[in-house]
């Protein structure tokens, strides 16, 4: 949705919010990109929530850190 409108955020919650039909305001974290990095126990690093878990289940490892 912030592709169609631009990267515009607010805008772009604000349209889903009517097309889902969601009651009351949804209000992001963030306006800005976030890239989510962890560091596993066995010191591989892996950027992305999806892989994160991908990685994390392949290796058979824990997440040391966020």
């Amino acid at each position: 949705m912030t592709q169609v409108l631009h990267d515009d955020v607010e805008k772009a919650l604000e349209a889903s919010s009517k097309i889902l039909q969601v009651r009351g305001r949804v209000i992001p974290s963030s306006t800005e990109e976030i890239k989510l990095i962890a560091e596993l126990t066995d010191g591989t690093i892996v950027e992305g929530e999806s892989n994160i878990l991908m990685v994390k289940s392949r290796l058979q490892s824990y997440i040391r850190q966020l």
